[in-house]
Formats: C-alpha cells, sequence, structure tokens
C-alpha cells in the first residue's frame, strides 16, 4: 500500500517541488505517538528518496535539528519526544540504508555476472574511400574501405 501510495505522487505530484516541500512537512508533522505508523511513513520517506533526493534529505535534517533541540533540555518530559523522534529517524535511516546496500549488491552482481578477456588485440589500418553516399550534401563523402594492412 504504501509502495503504491509513493509510486502514485511520483507519478503525478513529483515533478513539482512545492508538492515535494509540502510533503516533506506533513511528513515532519506526523503523528510520532503512533509507534505503529512510523515505519510506514520512513519507508515512504526511503522510496522517495530513491527518486527525488532532497524530500528525505530534508526531513532528516529537520528531524536532527528537531532531535538535538530536544537533547539540549535535559529533564525527563522530553525523553519520550526524543525517543519517539529517533525512532522515526532511524525507521528513514534503515530503509535508505537497505536502498544503497540492494544498489551495491546489484552492481556487483552485474559486475560478476559479465565479464570480458582478450589474449591479443589485433590493430588494422583500413583504407579510405571516397563513396556514394545520400546524406552528404556538400562535398564527396569518405567512408572506409574493406581493404586492410
Amino acid at each position: 500500500m504504501i509502495d503504491e501510495l509513493a509510486d502514485k505522487f511520483c507519478v503525478n505530484h513529483g515533478a513539482s517541488k512545492n508538492s515535494r516541500k509540502r510533503l516533506q512537512k506533513a511528513l515532519f508533522l506526523v503523528l510520532r505517538s503512533r509507534l505503529d505508523l512510523l515505519p510506514y511513513y520512513g519507508r515512504f520517506a526511503g522510496i522517495l528518496d530513491r527518486v527525488f533526493a532532497d524530500v528525505a534529505a530534508s526531513l532528516v535534517i529537520e528531524l536532527e535539528q528537531q532531535y538535538h533541540g530536544l537533547a539540549r533540555f535535559k529533564k525527563q518530559l522530553n525523553i519520550d519526544s526524543r525517543l519517539r523522534n529517533a525512532r522515526f529517524l532511524g525507521e528513514i535511516f534503515l530503509i535508505i540504508y537497505k536502498n544503497i546496500t540492494n544498489q551495491q549488491e546489484i552492481m556487483s552482481n552485474q559486475s560478476k555476472t559479465k565479464s570480458m578477456s582478450f589474449s591479443n588485440v589485433n590493430i588494422r589500418e583500413y583504407e579510405i574511400i571516397i563513396c556514394d553516399h545520400p546524406e552528404t550534401s556538400v562535398g564527396p563523402s569518405i567512408s572506409l574501405g574493406w581493404k586492410y594492412n
């Protein structure tokens, strides 16, 4: 369901920078008391990070600033808020980290499956000939001949 929602956002609204800013603000202002929904919000931000890096990056920056602001006060009143903030940051980082490791695995698998080796290389010099090419409008057209040295 979250994947479909992210797909719909990318198709319908993702091209607009203003809509991405509004989405980032909406994700920042989610109710963090609903701990059961934080993984879904984190997944949504992580999916969009693969397409639009500005959404997750600015969200992470704002969450970190809020966390440091809450951590400045050493009172017990902010512990619950700090834990919720840290949990949301953790969910976003988890998805982004999984995306990065999956991309690295795909790239390493591609490099393992495709390989090419040469035992020797022959360099040939072909003759240059004047040809009759229909796309040439000015001057004679030049091409490579079949004979080589």
